[in-house]
């Protein structure tokens, strides 16, 4: 048995959420409104959050230092070559099949890839500094800072 107006108005009265749900009595697409009414809520976009490939680098530094550490607690040799970890872009195919991409993306993300990582060494350096893989970890935290370099003065030529 379908509720009268009276009814839906006095359940309205006691709790207004309701109409959020059903809309209100008034209106023949009180459903739909309610559900632009919510949209209105919020005009402004959410601002953008750091950059993919920055988080990426941060997580890659991470997880190296984790595993220079648990290799220093087991006593086993540890040895990281920085170009697996600092991403090297690859090397283009001569003839392309494609016409070439003439501008690079912004920001270009083998350069925030390496500084995340050179960042993120560089803020647990006193956590690997008195490990064994010392040397190794040193020596990706200057890889990254040179491909990022590299990068950086490439994506500035185009």
């Amino acid at each position: 048995m379908p509720l009268s107006m009276q009814a839906i108005s006095i359940i309205g009265r006691l709790h207004p959420e309701i109409f959020d749900i059903l809309g209100t009595p008034t209106t023949a697409v009180g459903r739909y409104r309610s559900r632009f009414d919510q949209v209105a809520l919020n005009p402004q976009p959410l601002p953008p959050g750091p950059p993919e490939a920055l988080v990426t680098g941060v997580r890659a530094a991470a997880e190296l230092v984790r595993l220079a550490s648990t290799a220093h607690q087991l006593g086993v040799a540890f040895d990281a070559d920085p170009d697996d970890w600092c991403g090297t872009p690859p090397h283009v195919p001569i003839p392309w099949p494609y016409p070439p991409i003439t501008q690079d993306p912004d920001p270009h993300p083998w350069l925030v890839y390496n500084l995340g990582v050179a960042l993120g060494l560089e803020l647990s350096a006193s956590v690997w500094s008195g490990l064994r893989s010392e040397a190794a970890l040193n020596a990706v935290h200057d890889g990254a800072l040179s491909y990022a370099q590299k990068a950086g003065e490439q994506s500035r030529t185009l």
